[in-house]
């Protein structure tokens, strides 16, 4: 199913025009996905926001046409404050998810590089940084990005005749991803899109993000 459909049942589901079955079936679904349900959550944010702001313009324009009274007025800005509420919600969860996705897809492609360094059936040259790159592996590992983030892109300064050029950019893009990142995580790897190595995982990574 392509993301216009998903859409097309989201907005389906959010405005009641899911039949008591395709509810039910669609909340089973929501049940099994985080991802979808937090997206939906979302969502329902945003259509309430958008009910509050159409709300909110109703009774200004009746107070353009009537003698204004101070009720009114009261009544106007406790719709305002609540919109303002929701708006500021729905930033928050969006904030949220998009943590979420990046923490997700962090422990998803991270893994110990001493199977990575390995370029066929010979392992690469000793480099006089190895030590460096390998404490910030050390660091990942102890759950501590900050710290491997700060060796990582000392090491990253190296042009690419330094033996762990690529390993160094991988690790310092999921090293952004773990710290909620995203555009320096993407910024490292739009350098290894064409990386023999990496290129494959690179692309489905950006994919994903």
């Amino acid at each position: 199913m392509n993301k216009q459909d998903i859409q097309t049942r989201i907005d389906n589901y959010l405005l009641n025009r899911m039949r008591e079955a395709e509810c039910s079936s669609f909340e089973t679904e929501m049940a099994a996905d985080s991802q979808l349900k937090e997206t939906v959550e979302l969502q329902r944010l945003l259509v309430n926001e958008i009910k509050q702001r159409a709300f909110i313009a109703e009774i200004i324009k009746e107070t353009k046409t009537h003698k204004p009274k101070r009720i009114q007025f009261r009544k106007v800005m406790i719709i305002t404050w609540s919109a303002a509420a929701i708006f500021i919600g729905a930033f928050f969860v969006n904030q949220a998810f998009v943590n979420n996705r990046m923490d997700n897809l962090y422990s998803q492609y991270y893994a110990n590089p001493e199977v990575d360094v390995m370029r066929g059936d010979v392992m690469r040259g000793i480099d006089t940084n190895e030590t460096d790159f390998w404490q910030a592996m050390k660091l990942l590992d102890k759950n501590q990005p900050k710290q491997a983030q700060e060796i990582l892109q000392k090491l990253y300064q190296f042009n690419d005749n330094f033996t762990y050029y690529e390993d160094v950019r991988w690790y310092l893009a999921l090293t952004e991803l773990k710290l909620h990142h995203r555009s320096e995580a993407k910024k490292y790897l739009n350098e290894l899109i064409d990386s023999e190595f990496y290129g494959e995982k690179v692309n489905k990574l950006l994919e994903e993000l």
